[in-house]
């Protein structure tokens, strides 16, 4: 759970929330193929849009169920995701609500992939804020904790008084 000021990562859901359904559905298409991220067929197979594919892979990863190469090439199933989602795992269908208790853990400790989750659950200890309060506090802590570009949020981000 280590912080590494270099190695960051923002954005890669496609804005797309995290769905319930699609944890344990994209890890068991994933392990019958492996390439079901970058497949054409890979819409009709998930049932989703494209850019939904592209985020149903950026949540098993920020969740540490699968492992992406730096060059994004090579995508192997982590020993938890097994663990948990092979059909013979743990939890094979996401019922046990302890499973979501620990994808949530591994989701708030993962510095490298889930960088604003890892700062809000262990950085940020306000316990009442304001949306603004809270993106503006996120992009100190990028201006200040972070040595790799990333375009400013605030530029981008809606008024929400």
């Amino acid at each position: 759970m280590k912080f590494n000021s270099k190695k960051v990562s923002f954005g890669r859901h496609e804005t797309f929330i995290m769905r319930y359904s699609w944890i344990s559905k994209g890890f068991h298409e994933f392990i019958q193929n492996p390439n079901i991220f970058s497949d054409e067929d890979a819409t009709v197979t998930l049932g989703v849009g494209k850019n939904m594919v592209l985020s149903i892979k950026a949540w098993l990863a920020a969740c540490q169920l699968i492992n992406i190469s730096g060059d994004g090439r090579h995508i192997q199933a982590t020993e938890i995701g097994k663990l948990l989602f092979d059909e013979s795992g743990f939890d094979p269908y996401l019922e046990d609500e302890g499973t979501i208790w620990l994808i949530h853990w591994l989701l708030s400790s993962n510095s490298q992939s889930a960088t604003a989750f890892f700062w809000f659950f262990n950085n940020y200890h306000k316990q009442e804020f304001s949306a603004d309060e809270a993106l503006l506090s996120l992009i100190d802590f990028v201006n200040q904790d972070i040595e790799k570009t990333v375009e400013n949020a605030a530029d981008s981000a809606p008024n929400r008084s």
